[in-house]
């Protein structure tokens, strides 16, 4: 378990090759280190992150999760984790592109 502020945890996130939870904010974290993880989804917010960032196949439904489907769905995305990365980071820049769009020049003065 990580229990530090937002930019160290941010840290330690970037500095693992897999992160599995069940918590929205764990999804958010790996995310934005660029480490793929793998959510056990026991809510919609779950699988939207999922979706909205392009990879549904990183949340597995807890009412589906059976022996064995997480332990083949991490080999997976672990032997994938470079497609991962990259994907994360052309999804970050779209999303900050997205932002300067919407607040303009005054996004410069935050």
């Amino acid at each position: 378990m990580i229990d530090y502020r937002p930019g160290e945890q941010k840290y330690f996130y970037g500095k693992l090759d897999l992160v599995i939870g069940m918590m929205l904010h764990s999804s958010v974290m790996a995310f934005g280190a660029l480490t793929p993880e793998i959510n056990v989804a026991y809510d919609l917010r779950n699988k939207n992150f999922a979706k909205f960032i392009g990879c549904p196949e990183l949340a597995i439904n807890l009412k589906e999760l059976k022996s064995g489907i997480l332990l083949e769905r991490a080999k997976e995305v672990l032997a994938q984790r470079l497609k991962y990365q990259k994907k994360f980071a052309d999804k970050v820049e779209d999303i900050k592109k997205k932002q300067e769009l919407f607040f303009g020049d005054n996004i410069k003065g935050i």
